[in-house]
């Protein structure tokens, strides 16, 4: 990775943003097992919600991306990160 502070080549950004959307998917999945499992969780309330919390944060990463993505045409462009 080059480019300096707030920069990102973006070939490394979609990388990155492909690592960020499958840890978004399966932190989706994890809810799920709270919530199915929850008697085997002695607080699976606060353990949905942390991971629900984590899970959206993700997904709005991913939307941004996928709204911003077509933007860049380069892949040896670089990605101004904010």
């Amino acid at each position: 990775m080059t480019g300096g502070p707030g920069h990102i080549q973006l070939e490394d950004y979609d990388r990155f943003m492909e690592m960020i959307n499958d840890v978004q998917l399966q932190l989706e999945g994890l809810k799920g097992d709270v919530k199915s499992s929850a008697p085997a969780f002695s607080s699976s309330h606060v353990l949905f919600a942390q991971y629900e919390f984590m899970e959206k944060y993700l997904n709005r990463l991913v939307k941004e991306y996928e709204r911003s993505r077509h933007k860049f045409f380069s892949l040896k462009s670089d990605v101004t990160c904010r």
